[in-house]
């Protein structure tokens, strides 16, 4: 589905409320609320999208939430099938898909610091070509993945944390180059 010019140039500050309200189930009105709180924080005066606008982005943002539900419910034995592979509004289209498959798991990571906090944040995982695989086998990628990252600072030094456990894993087709 083609977003309008609007839409595409809010989605940095726009799509995340609506995915976040997505997970979270919010209504029509909790997501306008949360529009008009994130174009404040941007300096805007108005959300400046239409009711069409957004929703195109919430209906992108709730079949991401359902692969993401499909693929935390699936059997560790279950190979990986297109209902738990979302689509997000910059993925690439499906005719380069078939050419050059690529996919990134967005993974929810908390970690523990020296003195104990606990963080949670986001880690995406990019360069995934083939999804012939199980659920089971995407989990113990994303784990030893979760565990090399959670132990990079952010400066790139070898300590950046504890790995603690994984949350939401969303597997998205990734972008269009």
């Amino acid at each position: 589905m083609a977003l309008s010019d609007r839409a595409m140039n809010a989605l940095g500050w726009a799509y995340g409320s609506i995915l976040g309200g997505a997970y979270n189930g919010a209504t029509t009105s909790e997501i306008w609320d949360s529009l008009r709180a994130a174009a404040e924080a941007q300096g805007l005066d108005t959300v400046g999208l239409s009711a069409v606008d957004v929703s195109q982005l919430r209906s992108y943002a709730s079949q991401v939430v359902s692969a993401s539900n499909s693929l935390a419910s699936a059997d560790p034995s279950q190979v990986i099938d297109s209902s738990m592979i979302g689509y997000q509004p910059w993925s690439m289209d499906l005719n380069t898909l078939a050419n050059a498959p690529e996919y990134w798991a967005r993974v929810e990571m908390t970690t523990s610091d020296e003195q104990g906090n606990l963080q949670t944040g986001w880690i995406t995982l990019t360069g995934i070509n083939s999804l012939n695989m199980t659920v089971g086998d995407l989990n113990t990628i994303i784990q030893g993945n979760a565990i090399a990252a959670a132990a990079t600072a952010p400066d790139g030094s070898s300590y950046g944390g504890d790995f603690v456990s994984t949350g939401r894993v969303e597997l998205i087709v990734a972008p269009q180059a």
